[in-house]
């Protein structure tokens, strides 16, 4: 069963931007609304925990822990985070992407919950070893290898389980780094995303120029609103992934969290949590608020206006070169069940010609186009894509 879903719609475009600009003064996290972020954030934070086996499926969260023996300080915090959210511990797995799927766990890893709501969420991993090139795909190309197997995922599990077993209920997707630009990326891409309720990216980059552009180009006007007015960035204030590339967020859905002042913290979602909610930013009130960006987030975010104004093998050379020192310097290993290899299956790092094409052309390039920016505004600093 394949079926295309469309969006319907009777209004105009004026009506809909007067529609879309009202909203904007009124947007606020509402308490279901923050139990649905902190829930995927904890579900973040447990997909660099988790190995994927078949004897995990329909087992509960405190039933697949009490399975895991580690002395890790991550096992360890999460085991409080069940005892303190006793509904958190009842949410169940019920399906995993290299298990029910036989997608390579290489190409992607992707788990499914179920809540004691019945909603449902769809949970990517963030960047392991071997994916930091499919990430600089991701800033160059209309789509990343990943990005598509992803939305292949997606759909399989849309076709095949939820129209026949859970359809109607809310879909969530989410992730934390390159979990959240796969998220990201489906709520704009795919044949079923209008199925898709909320979109929540912890440290998630943005997009290149060509993928927005062949967002717009797929989604007529008023749908491509739709879409993204679905999605919620939510991000460390010293995050230095999130900036990278173009921005599809509403400024009003961008959300600074409050993190330690050093660099173990500074892209990492289990120093975004306390126990089980995040460290969001507060009015005098209570009330959640946007919130500011941190230094080392700026500066990621000049640099990246810098990048993406580069064009053709410049930016190539420069993306790859960037990504694989990423590669080299942030190596991962999983917490329980020993070391992966991720990957696409083809290069993991540069070539001679990419490192030779960026130190003649694309690093000189960058020191031509950086330029100083003092006293920004977080809106000012983040390169979003002309809508």
């Amino acid at each position: 069963m394949k079926l295309k879903y469309k969006f319907e719609y009777n209004v105009t475009k004026e009506l809909f931007v007067i529609y879309m600009e009202l909203t904007k003064l009124v947007t606020r996290i509402s308490e279901q609304m923050e139990n649905q972020i902190n829930t995927s954030a904890v579900l973040s934070k447990y997909s660099y925990l988790h190995t994927q086996d078949k004897k995990y499926e329909n087992n509960t969260l405190d039933e697949i822990i009490n399975t895991l023996k580690s002395k890790s300080s991550e096992y360890k915090s999460f085991i409080k985070i069940i005892e303190e959210k006793p509904d958190l511990a009842k949410i169940k797995l019920i399906g995993q992407s290299n298990i029910d799927y036989e997608i390579p766990i290489e190409h992607l890893d992707a788990l499914i919950y179920e809540d004691i709501d019945k909603a449902i969420y769809i949970v990517f991993r963030g960047t392991g070893d071997g994916k930091w090139i499919d990430n600089g795909d991701g800033l160059t190309k209309e789509s990343s290898f990943m990005q598509k197997v992803a939305m292949e995922f997606f759909n399989i599990f849309i076709e095949k389980k939820y129209l026949y077993d859970y359809q109607g209920k809310e879909i969530i997707v989410t992730g934390h780094s390159k979990g959240g630009n796969l998220a990201q990326f489906i709520t704009m891409s795919s044949i079923y995303s209008d199925l898709i309720y909320k979109t929540y990216s912890f440290d998630g980059q943005g997009f290149s120029k060509l993928a927005v552009e062949n967002f717009k180009i797929n989604l007529d006007y008023i749908p491509f609103y739709n879409q993204i007015n679905k999605i919620y960035a939510i991000n460390g204030q010293n995050d230095f992934i999130s900036p990278l590339g173009y921005n599809i967020v509403e400024k009003d859905k961008y959300f600074f969290i409050k993190t330690p002042n050093n660099i173990n913290s500074w892209h990492n979602i289990s120093q975004m949590l306390e126990g089980a909610k995040l460290n969001w930013i507060r009015d005098e009130d209570g009330n959640i608020i946007i919130g500011e960006s941190g230094p080392v987030w700026r500066y990621a975010s000049e640099l990246s206006k810098d990048m993406m104004e580069l064009e053709g093998e410049d930016l190539d050379d420069l993306v790859i070169t960037v990504m694989s020192f990423f590669e080299a310097l942030l190596p991962y290993q999983n917490i329980i069940g020993g070391k992966y290899k991720y990957g696409t299956g083809d290069r993991a790092f540069m070539s001679k010609d990419d490192f030779i094409g960026f130190l003649t052309n694309g690093l000189p390039s960058l020191i031509r186009n950086i330029s100083k920016r003092t006293g920004l505004t977080n809106d000012k600093y983040l390169l979003i894509y002309d809508k």
